[in-house]
């Protein structure tokens, strides 16, 4: 299924069987459509029901991440996109491990005294909140690049460094 709707895929976070946050999976952009209560509210509840009806029945762990992909309207039919294991290895995205709610003990979500969480759900609220993509995180800047395009400049460069650092 192509995946044609920007901001429409979000990372969910369920543990023990509970929705408990829902994050937007595309960090580097904000789609002021997600600033509406009701679209939240929709969100929610089409990723609480197709945990409830498709996942959850078919999948044995209780604990884990999973993508999702939201349809437009009018049709707004999820997709499974990704499972992944709850914890570090997994981005928690607009979330962090040791904060609330991802940092809740397994076992307050089986003790909740209404049987019902009410998951937290987080967007990037305007183009400040945006993140770089992952990718520019491992290459190496442009001037750095350019410097390996002539022979001999990452040398005279390390040269110059050297000397800086040693003082001469």
């Amino acid at each position: 299924h192509r995946l044609n709707a920007p901001g429409s895929e979000f990372r969910c976070f369920v543990c023990q069987g509970q929705l408990v946050a829902v994050s937007q999976r595309d960090t580097t952009a904000s789609f002021p459509f997600l600033r509406d209560p009701e679209a939240q509210a929709q969100v929610l509840g089409k990723v609480g029901d197709f945990l409830r009806d498709t996942v959850a029945p078919a999948f044995p762990l209780r604990t884990f991440a999973m993508d999702v992909y939201i349809d437009v309207p009018p049709r707004r039919r999820v997709w499974l996109v990704d499972l992944a294991p709850w914890g570090p290895t997994t981005d928690p995205l607009l979330f962090q491990w040791d904060s609330p709610p991802l940092d809740t003990p397994e076992q307050q979500w089986d003790e909740t005294a209404s049987g019902v969480v009410n998951p937290v759900f987080r967007f990037v609220e305007d183009e400040s909140q945006c993140r770089m993509k992952k990718e520019v995180y491992h290459q190496f800047p442009q001037e750095l690049i350019e410097l390996g395009t002539t022979d001999g400049a990452i040398e005279k460069l390390v040269q110059r460094v050297e000397q800086q650092l040693s003082g001469s």
